[in-house]
């Protein structure tokens, strides 16, 4: 039986060059499905929300341990810790991102064990919210992203941290609760997003 003039001969070479195609675009295949789940992967490593940084679960409870094992997680983080009267910093500039720990102690204690979550600042744009804020996008994106955000008011005292002299204070979800809770926040200069921020906030 003649095939196109091929013979036998020339469709088993025509099928096994499709075979090795084939062959060949599977582990491509494997390796785009790869990337597209460690691509997701490690935009879930920088979503914040009131509640979480990353892996991170945030609370008024939440240690210096708890931090501690967190930046860990982050390759290359090299974290810097300092210790002041009845504060702990720790923060990785290569993240840019911040945590600021208060003493439960009444002595003005900085030991270790006894601090507790009560900022953590986040200025670079690898950081951001579930629906996409993050420091760079523009006052007007934030606003459309979070259409209940209030702002809380401006900075007249000097730096903070992020926080420059004339930023505003908007609160992205505010909540109507006067207990201890995480608070997710945005500092905003010039119409535009410098931090992302979560503070702890009431009594």
């Amino acid at each position: 039986m003649n095939f196109g003039g091929q013979g036998w001969s020339g469709l088993r070479l025509r099928r096994g060059g499709i075979l090795r195609l084939a062959l060949l675009a599977i582990p491509w295949s494997a390796l785009l499905l790869g990337c597209a789940s460690g691509h997701r992967a490690n935009a879930a490593a920088f979503t914040v929300s009131a509640a979480r940084v990353g892996s991170l679960k945030i609370a008024p409870s939440t240690s210096y341990a708890s931090v501690s094992r967190y930046l860990k997680t982050l390759k290359g983080a090299h974290p810097q810790t300092s210790f002041l009267s009845g504060e702990c910093r720790v923060s990785s500039v290569k993240y840019s991102v911040k945590f600021v720990l208060l003493t439960l102690s009444q002595t003005g204690s900085n030991r270790q064990s006894d601090c507790r979550i009560s900022l953590i600042e986040m200025t670079s744009s690898l950081w951001h919210t579930s629906n996409g804020l993050r420091p760079g996008d523009t006052l007007a994106k934030l606003r459309r992203l979070f259409p209940r955000a209030i702002n809380a008011g401006k900075n007249t005292g000097g730096n903070h941290w992020a926080r420059p002299i004339n930023a505003f204070d908007w609160w992205l979800a505010p909540v109507s609760d006067n207990a201890e809770h995480p608070n997710l926040e945005a500092y905003v200069k010039d119409g535009r997003v410098i931090a992302l921020v979560i503070s702890i906030i009431g009594h």
